[in-house]
Order: C-alpha cells, then structure tokens, then sequence
C-alpha cells in the first residue's frame, strides 16, 4: 500500500471540531499555550475548505451546548453515522505534561474519571458515553467496520481496541503502559490508527518516533516506514493523523508540522 503525503482534508473535520470547542464555553478549558496556534490553523482550514466541490456548511449550536467536555483530541463516525468524540476531560496537555525525555509527568494521577468518549446523533444530542476510567491523555480514536473502536493515549503510550460488546476491557492493547520507547513493541505518544476491511491496521507512532507501522489483524508487526530527515517521501515532523483509500491503494497521514 502506498503512502499519499500531505493529504489533510479528511482531518479538516477534527480541526474545525477543535476549534468549536475552543470557542464554546461548554468545552472546559481553554488552549492558551500556544499563542496563535488555532489561529492559524483556522486560516489553514479555510483555505483547504475552498478547494473543496462541495463545501461542508458550519452546524451552529451542535452538538448540545449542554454537554461538557474538556479537550477534543479526535473524532469518529460510527457505522451508523454517529459522532464520536474523544476528549480529556479535566486533563489538559501543556507544556507541563512531559518530561524532555516524554515521561508522563502526571504518574501520581488516577485516569480521568469522566467518560471520555462521547456519543452524537446527527442532530447533536448525546445517545451514549463511556470510556471513563481507563485513559490518562486520549488523542486518537477510529471506527472499524466491524464496529470496534480503536483509541490511543500519548500518556500511557498504548493503542488500544475495543469491541462492541465490552467497553471497560480492550480486546487488544499494544504498548507498554507510560513506558516510551522506540523499538519494535513500544510506542512514543502514538497519535492515530487506521484500520483495513481485512482487520489488519496501521498505527502513527507520532510525536516522537515519526514512524509509521502497519500490524496484522492480531497484532503482529507487518513493516514500520518514516524517519525524521533526509528527502524520502517517508520523512515526517509528526505524523498526526491516518485515513485510508483501499481501493487505491493507498494509506494517507496528515503530518501536523509540515
């Protein structure tokens, strides 16, 4: 499967979702630590939102303003066109959260006790939530078309999925817990997942490694490609974000920083 670099519509959705819940009071704290960050990002959005034929229309008031939640590190369909939303609640990723070595700072801390994923209809109303418990600082989430859904925690360094029928067990955890490393059975902050209509799926070891690695469906290593350097079409900043075009043949990550 070939790898389609610089693609970053199908990530425009996660931004503009960000950005929502920037502004919305509703949303808990706000991302202060980088100035001009969102900003930017807006802008880039924008731009990106004019090449499209048919422009996606801004939904005020969705979803719930009722609803609250704390950062928004991803966004999923379900197979049933439901929205979900994975969030931090109370916990908020800053300058403060890792060491220069990407050591959670935040040890001593319980994981966040609010669910963390959340559930939307397509009018915006909450139909379900769970995921409370278990993470520290979620990022990635996706759907697979079996329904399962699949996560990551750059705290914990982990992937994990989970099945329809158990949401507090995941039937598949890669990663050792808060241990980043990168060799071939640790993560460092891996930040999304992709998964093939055969099971099998690829993992952005984002922030640190800048690697992409693609596993069987039981989680065994396939191939790894991406380095930080150099002028391979494989060169990432941080591979932030995996979407896939099967019937091309291809896997599509967004790289944040380029």
């Amino acid at each position: 499967m070939q790898l389609c670099c610089s693609v970053f519509m199908f990530y425009i959705f996660e931004i503009f979702f960000v950005l929502t819940c920037i502004l919305n009071s509703s949303c808990g704290r706000r991302f202060d630590y980088y100035p001009g960050y969102y900003g930017e990002q807006e802008n880039k959005a924008k731009l990106a939102l004019e090449k499209l034929e048919h422009a996606p229309q801004w939904v005020k008031n969705w979803p719930d303003a009722s609803v609250k939640m704390g950062q928004v590190s991803g966004v999923a369909l379900d197979n049933s066109g439901n929205v979900l939303v994975f969030h931090r609640g109370h916990n908020v990723w800053d300058a403060n959260t890792f060491s220069d070595k990407d050591i959670y700072l935040n040890l001593a801390e319980p994981p966040i006790s609010q669910p963390t994923i959340l559930v939307f209809n397509e009018t915006g109303d909450l139909i379900d939530m769970w995921g409370e418990n278990l993470f520290h600082m979620p990022h990635g989430i996706t759907v697979d078309s079996e329904s399962n859904v699949w996560v990551t925690d750059v705290a914990m360094h982990q992937v994990f999925k989970f099945n329809p029928q158990d949401r507090e067990n995941p039937v598949l955890v890669l990663g050792e817990k808060f241990v980043p490393r990168d060799d071939e059975t640790h993560f460092c902050k891996p930040s999304a997942v992709a998964v093939m209509s055969n099971g099998d799926f690829f993992v952005a070891d984002g922030y640190c490694n800048t690697r992409i690695i693609k596993y069987a469906a039981d989680g065994s290593k396939l191939l790894q490609f991406g380095r930080r350097a150099g002028e391979s079409p494989f060169v990432f900043q941080v591979p932030h974000a995996l979407t896939l075009a099967e019937d091309r043949g291809l896997v599509c990550c967004a790289d944040r920083e380029r």
